[in-house]
């Protein structure tokens, strides 16, 4: 999908603005659109932009949590481990994995047992807490590396117009 940027912007735009400025384009596509329409959309994207639009569905939500709702879809968590590694945040991805073994180790609940209001509600979970604090202090370093990957692969992500501003 072409997600357009002047060239001239795109220069002056700090790695964690550029992550934001090569997603924005596509919430409109999404927001309260049906699952159907979502996927339409993502099956638009280039690989390496859907890598983009999965860790950034994960991370707009997980401002208050570290959105146990991912956890419990197997396939976007695995997918998610993955993009982490692919934009070499390894830090937060050992964070994501840290607890994913909590939530194992619970019990021995399985990942696609959990459910979003377990992380606050469940006692064997609340070692799960001090988790979010890494994620929030790593983000930004998270964030600065995924810019970096798409300044070094930019036709993957964008589309150079010089006529917007």
């Amino acid at each position: 999908m072409n997600i357009k940027i002047n060239r001239q912007v795109f220069n002056t735009l700090e790695d964690i603005q550029l992550v934001r400025a090569c997603f924005e384009p596509l919430v409109p596509l999404i927001r309260g659109k049906s699952q159907r329409i979502k996927g339409e959309v993502y099956e638009q994207l280039t690989p390496e932009q859907k890598k983009l639009f999965i860790f950034n569905a994960y991370y707009n939500h997980t401002s208050n949590s570290l959105g146990a709702y991912y956890l419990s879809q197997p396939k976007i968590w695995s997918e998610l481990i993955h993009v982490l590694h692919y934009f070499n945040a390894d830090e937060m991805r050992q964070i994501l994995l840290e607890m994913e073994q909590i939530i194992f180790n619970a019990k021995n609940l399985e990942v696609s047992d959990v459910s979003y209001n377990d992380l606050e509600k469940n006692p064997d979970l609340s070692s799960v807490n001090p988790l979010f604090d890494k994620f929030s202090e790593v983000s930004p370093t998270t964030l600065n590396l995924i810019g970096k990957v798409i300044r070094n692969n930019q036709t993957a992500y964008i589309l150079f117009d010089d006529k917007l501003e």
